[in-house]
């Protein structure tokens, strides 16, 4: 064989090699997405945004996420090297109230890089704090009053808080504790129980003109 064709072959390897080698690489700018917002909201919204900063295209096959709550799915499936794209997230926040962390799994074509595992947060937080959430009841327990708290958060100001829906098997009413900021839910069960959940149904009025429905879950066990 000749020098020439010596090269040539060796030439040749090194481009297949080369071919060969090339790969693509999804590159997240974070692995977290935080979102904050209050449960009047009822979606908060993001993104998590990538390159393929790898040599071959990399196509998304699939986003999961583990909670119902929680919506994903790809800005663009097939990303070209130097591509940007992003996994774009909704998440909902009605009845919810609190920090939120649930995972998003990422499947690519890629078998090096098969799933990526990203991480939401969303923090919901309503302008008023209620605590607790339940009020229970042990079936050989007295049928003394027991009371929810409502503190205004943020700078919220509250002007009146009322009961608008309460079940006929309980007593419900408000008392002030500080004017515009913290109030009470004060609940009684009468002489005859209904087993389940029920709910006191209280309105918040704001000094800036909204109002909050509050649910308060009740159960006093017969």
């Amino acid at each position: 064989m000749s020098g020439f064709a010596k090269v040539l072959l060796i030439w040749m390897g090194a481009l297949f090699w080369l071919a060969a080698d090339g790969r693509a690489e999804l590159r997240f700018d974070s692995m977290q997405l935080e979102l904050a917002g209050l449960p009047s909201d009822k979606i908060l919204s993001g993104a998590y945004a990538f390159q393929n900063t790898g040599s071959n295209s990399i196509r998304i096959l699939g986003v999961k996420t583990l909670c119902g709550c929680t919506a994903a799915k790809p800005t663009t499936d097939l990303i070209p090297p130097g591509g940007r794209g992003g996994i774009s997230v909704n998440f909902k926040t009605i009845g919810r109230n609190g920090v939120y962390e649930t995972p998003v799994t990422v499947k690519t074509d890629d078998p090096q890089q098969a799933e990526v595992k990203l991480i939401l947060r969303a923090d919901v937080r309503d302008l008023i704090q209620v605590r607790p959430a339940l009020l229970f009841w042990k079936s050989n327990e007295e049928r003394a009053a027991k009371s929810v708290e409502f503190l205004s958060r943020e700078g919220a100001v509250m002007k009146t808080v009322s009961v608008k829906l309460v079940p006929d098997s309980l007593e419900a009413r408000v008392e002030e504790l500080r004017k515009g900021s913290s109030y009470r839910l004060i609940v009684i069960p009468r002489g005859f129980a209904v087993d389940g959940l029920q709910e006191v149904v209280s309105v918040v009025a704001l000094a800036d003109g909204s109002q909050r429905e509050i649910r308060t879950k009740v159960r006093v066990v017969p």
